[in-house]
């Protein structure tokens, strides 16, 4: 139908003009004028408009009234868009009207590409006040273009007003009740209590139609039902009873899924008027408010409660604690979940006890993985140094022997929560080393058998056994016995970039040296995985040595690497030498490495000279610096190295750093403003006269700031003796000017 509406009214322009020409094409023998009438009426716009207009203002047929508003909808121009509101307007032409309205219903999926869409809401909303019956209710729908924020003012106004003719009212009824909007439906609720039984019917019918409230069977209409089965055969009252059993049960589970949906939204509408209450309540209201909807008897009413309490920022309360632990054990699974994963992040509540407790009944698998996963994570909190918490070391016990469990069973979540659980509660303090090592082996057999079978968990456990190996583990050596072989084994694994970082962090964890040794040696430092280059490239900053800057260097290019292998560098280079780092930043400048790396470099070296008392090498820095600074036009800098110059010793004109500025201020290529940028900073050093007088500098910037007068002075533009202002000016303003010849 949408390709036929777009071509209708080309269709039909070529008809006609086929109809006007083919009598003299034929009387002349010739086809030519009948292809160039075609062509010509193709491109006919104005033609093609007229047509459309003739059609959905006079047409005959409704569904083609219908098609030349579509078309005329999809052309869009002001044209097309001024008949369709001359239609739209019209009070003598219902059938124009009514075929504007049902395009516009069509264009729907499209309307916001009408680019004159917002020209049709008034007159829509006229129909609403003009209009009764079918009339105004397609206004209504044809009013669904727009979304609901644009024409709710209106509909408001026109249900509430009793100035208007009750009908105005009603139609604004059966308008709201097509919105599946939290507003419009507030709005009919509150109608329902209008002094006006007639709209407080309409509303209260509208609701009932809008959220499909059953209406119940008639008993007289069982009854025949029942009637008429009897004096039909058995085979027939089987067979019948299946047909109407069949679309019974078809039927109510259709009026359970719209009731579901309904029930959805009021829930929602209630949900967001608490929201409401809630943001709009001090602290002492807020916690009120929590206590008693953590209490309410609606699952949903509770759930909301749960949320606040996690961005509850004035503290839990002794009671609101009580209230919210008890939740964990509640009848609906909805709160059982929700209250679990809040948990995981409030372990200071010290909820261990009731989470085990509730652990061990719980029967719905998703809702105990997420007590798993806060039991897990409270008995880490309670049991991690320097923690306030008391709980029983039997928890944490009981706890690491569910844990063993979910460990080793096929559900790849569990074993993942296992593995988590046992890692945070062995690395801690309190476990005997028979324990560990038992614990360890358990986490190595699985490893194995998920290896085996390919099982995705295998990255997870290989993580967990790093986290074991690293400074915070309190078996960290034990651990580091029992994995580096997995860790080795690991790094094989091309199949997988989490196993190969998995397992380059456990060696990173046991021995850093020695890990980026073998790290080089088998070539993760160009590893395909960029997570794996990070961290060898991270490690080759803290542990790696001068060595190592070359193939770093090699990676200053990279657009995956080059942040990381400089930042490597730069705190190798820290660890070296002056000089070291001096040749460093010649090196990179010859490599074509940006310049604000040879800057940096420039600066550690010309500081770790200083520091070092190599005076030589301090001028070598200072000079490329000067040359770098100079370069980006940095005053500031520059005054700053002249500064730390100064507090050294006196400078003069034959002093390198003063001949380069000299260079940079009498050359035609600086910018008259840089000149005097630069040479305000220089005067603005403050030279410490403690450690003696600085005549040479002090000379040096008087010579600067003339020679800069000097230059501003002539390139003042001279002006000419008679123009006003002058002395010779002032005279011959006096004069009579003289006579024309």
């Amino acid at each position: 139908m949408a390709g036929r509406s777009r071509d209708f009214g080309t269709i039909i322009a070529v008809c006609i003009a086929l109809l006007g020409a083919l009598g003299p094409a034929c009387a002349a023998g010739s086809a030519g004028p009948v292809a160039a009438v075609v062509n010509g009426a193709k491109s006919d716009s104005a033609r093609q408009l007229r047509i459309n207009k003739e059609m959905l203002l006079h047409g005959s047929d409704a569904e083609m009234r219908v098609d030349a508003a579509v078309e005329l909808l999809v052309r869009g121009d002001r044209e097309s868009v001024g008949v369709l509101l001359e239609a739209l307007v019209s009070k003598d032409n219902a059938a124009g009207r009514s075929a504007v309205c049902r395009g516009l219903v069509k264009s729907r999926a499209w309307s916001d590409k009408i680019p004159s869409r917002k020209e049709f809401k008034a007159p829509l909303l006229g129909m609403l006040v003009d209009e009764e019956g079918p009339d105004a209710q397609l206004a209504g729908e044809a009013l669904l273009i727009f979304e609901f924020a644009e024409v709710s003012s209106d509909l408001k106004r026109y249900a509430r007003s009793e100035e208007l003719d009750r009908y105005v009212r009603l139609n604004a009824i059966y308008v709201l009740k097509l919105w599946s909007d939290k507003e419009a439906i507030s709005e009919l609720l509150a109608l329902v209590d209008d002094a006006d039984e007639v709209v407080a019917s309409a509303a209260e019918k509208a609701l009932q139609e809008s959220f499909g409230i059953p209406e119940g069977t008639d008993r007289e209409m069982l009854k025949g039902i029942v009637d008429d089965l009897m004096w039909k055969r058995p085979i027939e009252i089987i067979r019948d009873l299946m047909v109407v059993q069949r679309e019974r049960m078809a039927e109510q589970q259709q009026q359970m899924t719209r009731l579901n949906g309904r029930m959805d939204r009021w829930k929602q509408l209630y949900l967001a008027v608490l929201d409401g209450e809630y943001e709009l309540a001090d602290e002492a209201g807020k916690a009120a408010m929590l206590d008693e909807k953590l209490g309410s008897d609606l699952g949903p009413v509770r759930v909301w409660a749960l949320g606040k309490v996690l961005h509850y920022s004035s503290g839990i309360s002794a009671d609101l604690r009580v209230r919210l632990l008890g939740l964990i054990s509640d009848d609906d699974r909805s709160v059982r979940l929700e209250t679990a994963k809040i948990l995981l992040n409030m372990s200071a509540l010290n909820p261990g006890d009731r989470l085990l407790e509730q652990l061990k009944v719980e029967k719905d698998s998703e809702v105990a993985l997420a007590i798993m996963e806060a039991l897990g994570e409270a008995c880490y909190y309670a049991f991690s140094a320097g923690s306030e918490i008391e709980l029983s070391p039997e928890v944490r016990a009981q706890t690491l022997l569910i844990a063993r469990d979910y460990l080793t069973s096929d559900d790849q979540d569990k074993v993942r929560a296992g593995a988590e659980v046992i890692g945070k509660l062995v690395e801690l303090k309190g476990l005997d080393e028979d324990q560990t090592a038992s614990y360890l082996d358990l986490l190595t057999a699985r490893h194995e058998r998920a290896k085996s079978d390919g099982e995705p968990v295998r990255v997870r456990l290989v993580n967990v056994m790093a986290r074991l190996c690293g400074p915070k583990s309190s078996c960290r050596g034990i651990a580091g016995k029992h994995f580096v072989k997995i860790f080795h084994n690991g790094l094989d694994d091309v199949s997988d970039n989490g196993v190969r970082l998995g397992s380059a962090k456990g060696l990173v964890n046991i021995n850093r040296s020695e890990a980026l040794s073998e790290f080089k040696e088998r070539g993760l430092a160009d590893d395909a995985a960029g997570s794996v280059r990070k961290l060898v490239i991270e490690l080759a900053g803290d542990v790696g040595d001068r060595s190592d800057l070359d193939w770093l260097s090699g990676k200053l290019g990279s657009n995956g690497d080059s942040v990381p292998a400089w930042e490597a560098m730069e705190s190798i280079l820290t660890r070296q030498s002056g000089q070291a780092v001096f040749e460093w930043a010649k090196r990179i400048v010859a490599i074509g490495i940006n310049g604000q790396r040879e800057r940096a470099l420039l600066e550690l070296a010309e500081k770790k000279a200083t520091a070092e008392k190599d005076s030589v090498l301090a001028n070598d820095a200072r000079d490329r610096l000067m040359e770098v600074y100079l370069g980006a036009g940095d005053s500031e800098k520059v005054a700053q190295l002249v500064g730390r110059c100064l507090r050294e010793q006196d400078l003069g004109a034959g002093d390198s750093l003063a001949i380069r500025i000299d260079g940079y201020l009498g050359s035609e290529e600086t910018k008259g403003e840089q000149k005097t940028g630069l040479l305000k900073a220089l005067g603005d050093i403050e030279v410490d006269t403690t450690t003696g007088e600085r005549p040479n500098w002090v000379e040096l910037t008087k010579k600067w700031q003339a020679d800069n007068k000097a230059r501003q002075e002539s390139e003042k533009p001279n002006k000419p003796e008679n123009e006003p202002g002058t002395e010779a000016g002032k005279e011959s303003n006096t004069e009579p000017a003289p006579a024309q010849k």
